[in-house]
Order: structure tokens, then C-alpha cells, then sequence
């Protein structure tokens, strides 16, 4: 009983023919479904309908995000806790949103839109079940197997941290706090992983990364190979001593791309780190300036 994982993440553009060409011939992921105003992606191992759903509009940006619970059941225990603390709930009945069931939708703390869902349709993957290929065969791109974790942003993440946790039970891996002992970035869990959300200070309901799991560090390299070869700045590089016991995710808007590295590592008690102190710079702008990045995490166990 719970909350899984996070199963998609949906957003906002301005070119949704560019963002199609970005998504499978750079990204290397699958269109499953589109309607005239959306298309639907999903990775190569990824059995669900989609991990993520692009829409046009006037502006780039983020519509919403869901997380996975394991039963129905789990919909109508977060729907009266997330009552219970003071923010409406929205139901949402099996096929009123593409590929996915019965779910609830409410608006976090830190303004974003949130869904818990209980099914998202299955389409299945590109391996067979039965006797599979070592390697999947004819992939494009830098091809994921699956989405992995996503990272936004919050005026104040001491309070939308805390909703995660008394709330949506989510558990706490790393924090960081400024010279006044005040919480700026906070990573949370529900998968026995680094992280699967994290809050860092910054503008109410913008977006700041969704991440891509990639398998190995050969797979981080030639994602960075394909960066380059299609014209995609990368910002900041995998450090050099980047230790090979760590695997790596990768994450994605097409729109002023970056690459980012950092390691991460799971502990089940929460690391405190402290800065030096209150500095001049600014929150890190919204989605649209930091979008793809390499990040490294541990392996974890995947819940579906």
C-alpha cells in the first residue's frame, strides 16, 4: 500500500513537431499515442502507456506530474489526508486523461499540479518476454529504458518537504541548509533510491528536470556523443572521477539543454549539509534554462 514511483511527467511547448523529432530521433523514445494537441512517449522498457506527454501551447512548461500507487484503494486514503491538510482534491475517472485510469489531482504547496494514479495502461515493452535478444534491437537515439526521477521547484521547501512527508509518506535521503540552518534543497523517495522528487528554492511551479535512467557510464557517454553530433549545448560535463560503481540518469526538455553530473548515493538516514552562508545568487531559473542533465544514482528496485 502507497505510493511506487513516478510514472509521468507532462509538459508544455511551443513546437510540438519539434519536440516529437527532439524526443525520438535525439532522446530515442516512443510515441504511443497522439491527439491534436498532445503526443504521448514512453521508453523501450517501459510496459505503461506513457512516461511522458507533450503539449502545445503559447509557452513552455510544466502541466503536471503523477506518481504510481500500488492499489486503487491508496486513491481514496491520499485523497483524505491531502484534504485533511487543507487542499482540494479533484477526482479523475478511468479515460478521462489518456492512457491512464481513475486517479486524483491536486495543487502542491510549491504550486505545481500532482496526480497519484492507480493504472496507466499497458502497451508493453520492446523486449518479448519470452526469450529475449541480450540487447534490444534497432533502438534510435540515446534510447532510456525508463524515466527516473524529476526535480522542481519551491519558494518555501521546508513546507512542500514536509507535505511529501506527513502527507504522501515519502521519506527523506538529503537536505541542504543555508547559513541560517534554512532547508533550500530537500531529495525525497519512495522507491529505496537517491531520489525520486527533489525541491530546491526558486520560483512556485516551475519545473526545473525530469531525469532519464541510463544504464551504465558507456551509455552516459555516448548520450553526450549524440548531444553533440545533433547540436545540443551541454552545460556541465560528467566529472572525470565519476566513480563506475554508480549507474547514471539522464533527463530532458529540448529547449536550452544542459548536461549535469553529481554523485548520489542512498543512506537511510538524511545527510545535512550546511553552506557557508547566504550569497547573492539567484534561484536557478525555470525549466526552459535547466533541462537536460546526467545525474548519478544507485541501482535500485524497480516497482511497477
Amino acid at each position: 500500500m502507497g505510493i511506487l514511483r513516478l510514472s509521468h511527467v507532462d509538459i508544455t511547448v511551443t513546437d510540438l513537431e519539434l519536440a516529437a523529432a527532439y524526443y525520438t530521433q535525439v532522446m530515442g523514445l516512443q510515441i504511443t499515442e497522439r491527439t491534436d494537441d498532445r503526443i504521448f512517449f514512453k521508453c523501450w522498457d517501459e510496459r505503461d502507456h506513457h512516461s511522458l506527454a507533450v503539449r502545445h501551447d503559447t509557452r513552455v512548461g510544466l502541466d503536471r506530474f503523477a506518481f504510481k500507487v500500488e492499489n486503487a484503494s491508496d486513491l481514496d486514503h491520499f485523497a483524505a489526508r491531502v484534504e485533511a491538510a487543507g487542499y482540494p482534491v479533484e477526482r479523475i475517472a478511468d479515460g478521462d486523461e489518456v492512457g491512464q485510469g481513475e486517479s486524483i489531482r491536486f495543487v502542491l504547496p510549491s504550486g505545481q499540479e500532482m496526480e497519484l494514479v492507480a493504472d496507466v495502461h499497458k502497451v508493453g515493452g520492446t523486449m518479448p518476454l519470452l526469450n529475449p535478444p541480450p540487447i534490444p534491437q534497432g533502438l534510435t537515439g540515446i534510447a532510456p529504458p525508463r524515466i527516473d526521477h524529476m526535480l522542481v521547484h519551491a519558494e518555501e521547501v521546508p513546507v512542500v518537504a514536509a507535505f511529501f512527508q506527513d502527507v504522501l509518506d515519502f521519506r527523506l535521503t538529503e537536505q541542504l541548509l543555508n547559513g541560517q540552518g534554512h532547508q533550500t534543497i530537500a531529495f525525497l523517495e519512495r522507491s529505496a533510491k537517491p531520489h525520486d522528487i527533489a525541491f530546491v528554492q526558486g520560483p512556485n511551479g516551475a519545473l526545473h528536470h525530469f531525469s532519464f535512467w541510463l544504464d551504465d557510464w558507456d551509455h552516459v557517454r555516448r548520450a553526450a556523443d549524440i548531444l553533440a553530433y545533433n547540436g545540443v549545448t551541454i552545460d556541465v560535463g560528467p566529472p572525470a572521477t565519476a566513480s563506475l560503481e554508480a549507474t547514471r540518469s539522464t533527463s530532458s526538455i529540448p529547449w536550452a539543454p544542459a548536461t549535469r553530473s553529481s554523485p548520489a548515493a542512498i543512506d537511510p538516514t538524511p545527510t545535512f549539509r550546511r553552506s557557508p552562508g547566504p550569497t547573492n545568487r539567484k534561484a536557478a531559473p525555470s525549466s526552459i534554462t535547466k533541462a537536460y542533465s546526467t545525474k548519478d544514482s544507485r541501482r535500485c528496485t524497480r516497482n511497477d
